[in-house]
């Protein structure tokens, strides 16, 4: 999967008989810069987390991890950002 600079991507639904119809991301907004600089650590922290040791979490509640290639670009955008 090629994730696009802006990180925006629609994803179709996949095909297989034992495919689950639905397919999709969960968007966050985040501003790129905070004026309290805790609240920004925080955050960074937090998103960091769920990109590493949260996706651990993911199988064990039914869902898909993301591919290493869409970790590493968000992580590279959120280390930047905040």
């Amino acid at each position: 999967m090629i994730l696009p600079n802006n990180l925006r991507v629609f994803i179709t639904d996949p095909n297989g008989a034992y495919s689950y119809p639905i397919v999709a991301y969960t968007w966050l907004l985040i501003y790129n810069k905070y004026d309290e600089p805790d609240k920004a650590a925080t955050l960074k922290y937090f998103l960091n987390w769920s990109l590493t040791e949260g996706q651990k979490s993911a199988s064990p509640l039914g869902y898909v991890p993301l591919p290493s290639q869409v970790i590493s670009k968000l992580r590279e955008k959120v280390n930047q950002t905040l």
